[in-house]
């Protein structure tokens, strides 16, 4: 009975397996009539090419790959890109590229309607929609570790906390990113129960909020640094900041080392994050309808940091 069982179970599965492979071939043979690979082919290799010449060249740069690729989904890994139509495809095309140092790529997207690489700081990144390219660039240094064990304090600057319109906005962020960073703990300034400036000057990390304060419309965003110990490390989370805050597309952006660092407390490491400016309505909208988008960008930079 069991060889008979087997003997009939055979030519049903060897059917199966003959119209997998003659479907496979249909598959095959319109890629190629309908000339896909080749497209498959280009858009990989071109896409390589041009990263490969953005880790070649200093400055901040970006480029709207000019194909339309929807049909198309394309994965980018370390060190090569896969360009695919479904999943498993047999006819997908990867071309290679030199990766840069330890950044890694690591993106995947779904039949994208456009395609942007941007050079911005030390990074080649995959974007949805033009990048400002206020980046910040700063010398890269090894900080290998992880935030989970990171003892990480918020803060809010002096003179925020003493202007009622300005604490009231900062207090946005700072909430969303308790949210983002639920084992942060809070000042004393903040909460009442808040752990005090000399507990805080133990943490790993200190960031303090400030919202900006100028005479004109500009939607500035900043972030200080204080100068002396590893000063590399500093401006590297300082720039990591900025760059992922420029999702704010502010008129200014910068990192800047200080002497005299505005903040009641701080740590080996340290950062005052200026944001916007109290005087202009837009940019005070900017925080009141952004606050979690905010806390993410500061979060990212932060987590990247620590990678």
């Amino acid at each position: 009975m069991k060889k008979r069982g087997q003997l009939v179970l055979k030519p049903t599965i060897e059917l199966v397996i003959a119209i997998t492979v003659f479907l496979l071939f249909i598959y095959v043979g319109k890629t190629w009539g309908n000339a896909e690979v080749f497209q498959k082919a280009r858009a990989a290799k071109e896409t390589a090419l041009i990263i490969d010449a953005m880790y070649a060249s200093d400055g901040n740069s970006y480029i709207t790959y000019p194909v339309n690729i929807s049909k198309f989904s394309i994965k980018f890994s370390k060190d090569n890109i896969n360009v695919y139509k479904v999943t498993p495809d047999p006819t997908a095309f990867t071309y290679y590229f030199v990766p840069l140092g330890s950044y890694a790529l690591n993106k995947e997207l779904i039949k994208p309607e456009n395609l942007i690489l941007a050079r911005l700081g030390k990074e080649v990144q995959i974007l949805d929609k033009e990048p400002n390219l206020n980046a910040v660039i700063y010398d890269e240094v090894s900080t290998k570790s992880t935030i989970t064990d990171k003892k990480i304090v918020l803060d809010i600057e002096q003179g925020t906390l003493n202007d009622p319109k300005k604490l009231e906005l900062a207090k946005l962020i700072i909430e969303a990113l308790k949210l983002q960073i639920p084992g942060a703990y809070l000042t004393s300034s903040i909460l009442q129960k808040g752990i005090s400036g000399r507990q805080a000057t133990q943490a790993d990390l200190l960031l303090t909020i400030k919202i900006g304060s100028y005479d004109d419309q500009r939607n500035v965003i900043k972030a200080y640094y204080p100068i002396g110990g590893e000063e590399n490390k500093k401006r590297k989370l300082a720039s990591l900041i900025i760059n992922q805050l420029l999702i704010l597309n502010p008129d200014g952006a910068n990192a800047i080392p200080t002497e005299q660092f505005i903040s009641s407390m701080t740590s080996d490491l340290a950062v005052l994050i200026e944001i916007g400016n109290i005087n202009s309505e837009t940019s005070q909208d900017m925080i009141n309808s952004k606050p979690t988008e905010i806390a993410s960008a500061i979060y990212n930079a932060v987590k990247g940091y620590y990678r």
